[in-house]
């Protein structure tokens, strides 16, 4: 029965139909329609439906976007759809506290740099500061890629490049160490101690924003490919 609401985009009569469920019930379906439903539908009807369910119940719903990972097989762009401009506007605005949350759940699905690009925009996040606090979150090499492209764009960075060391220096694992590495080398952090994984040369440092995939190459402890 909850289907026919999707077929129909018939928001109201979903959220109508889902408040008259018992407790139970309303788990059930909660179930369904992030793990069935919202992974299926095509991708308008995803984010219409994924903005009115957490309009109608954030707590029950945000988990919703979790679905994204199956969109973005069917269509990689659909984070630039208006239908995702449209959801990312309303939810900024009425209910900003979630912004936080689905970039959490969201961040670590995309494959490109254009998608997360895609996503900070929808959700109006253009201020590097708050970019970087949402990547520092998320341990990816896409992530920590643009982490480094974004943290270049900042005036007198080092503050924000030591804090973010810090940071990433307590996940205590090779790649995090590389990172650190990495960071400490391009911007001249070298009073701070930590336990480096990685030696960079110095004409290494000026391929580390050829592309993601020469970065990676170097954040795998591998020389860059000349």
């Amino acid at each position: 029965m909850i289907a026919q609401f999707f077929t129909a985009q018939d928001w109201h009569g979903l959220t109508a139909h889902l408040s008259r469920l018992s407790n139970a019930d309303f788990r059930k379906a909660e179930k369904h329609i992030r793990e069935s439903i919202l992974p299926s539908v095509p991708s308008n009807v995803f984010w219409q439906a994924l903005l009115n369910l957490i309009i109608f119940k954030k707590a029950a719903f945000i988990t919703g976007m979790l679905a994204l990972k199956s969109q973005l097989k069917t269509d990689t762009n659909t984070i630039e759809s208006k239908d995702a401009r449209d959801f990312g506007s309303k939810i900024a605005a009425e209910c900003p506290d979630s912004v936080p949350k689905l970039l959490n759940i969201a961040l670590p699905m995309l494959q490109t740099e254009k998608q997360i690009s895609s996503l900070f925009s929808i959700f109006a996040v253009h201020d590097e500061r708050q970019q970087i606090a949402a990547l520092l979150k998320i341990e990816s090499p896409l992530t920590y890629f643009v982490l480094f492209k974004t943290l270049k764009m900042i005036p007198d960075n080092q503050d924000i490049v030591r804090k973010s060391c810090i940071y990433i220096m307590k996940r205590n694992n090779d790649i995090s160490y590389n990172m650190v590495s990495i960071l400490k080398a391009y911007f001249g952090i070298d009073e701070m101690k930590s336990q480096l994984a990685l030696r960079l040369d110095t004409y290494e440092l000026s391929y580390l924003d050829r592309n993601y995939d020469t970065f990676l190459h170097i954040l795998n402890g591998k020389r860059p490919r000349i």
